[in-house]
């Protein structure tokens, strides 16, 4: 079976502040950023999945070391070929979204939810928002490895 997540960036790996250039945007990495990644690469692909635009993206991948953990990126406004819908699909975020909220296709909402369709079968998993000057909140990155770990071993018991 085809195993992929899809994996938010702002809020959910990193927090990040407001600079005049990007180059002097803060950022910090959220604590266990890279196990977290690392430990879903065991299972699948993993794919950055982001309402940012690529310098912003691409910046906090290189200031972090994470572009290693990732199969592919997706940025705002980038569709995910309907090839990769199909399969076990899981998308970790930091806004509490429905299923509705990700299949429906109204382009004037938010890209994440909206715009980038997901005709297959698609689990969003809720992660705390990440802040620069706050502290990790639960659900944190290791209650997101405990909930996908449970879904994964019940759908290859039911397999």
């Amino acid at each position: 079976m085809n195993v992929r997540f899809f994996v938010d960036l702002d809020e959910t790996l990193i927090a990040s502040g407001q600079g005049v250039t990007q180059a002097d945007t803060p950022m910090i990495l959220r604590p266990g950023a890279h196990a977290f990644l690392a430990t879903l690469g065991a299972y699948g692909a993993v794919y950055l999945y982001t309402a940012s635009l690529p310098e912003h993206a691409n910046d906090a991948l290189a200031r972090f070391d994470l572009a290693q953990f990732f199969d592919g990126a997706f940025y705002r406004g980038d569709p995910v070929p309907r090839k990769m819908t199909n399969g076990m699909n899981f998308l970790f975020d930091d806004q509490a979204l429905t299923r509705e909220d990700i299949v429906e296709q109204d382009p004037s909402e938010s890209w994440m939810t909206k715009s980038t369709p997901f005709k297959g079968n698609l689990t969003p998993i809720y992660v705390a928002p990440f802040e620069i000057h706050g502290r990790d909140k639960r659900p944190n990155l290791q209650d997101a490895l405990r909930a996908v770990t449970v879904l994964l071993s019940q759908t290859f018991e039911d397999a």
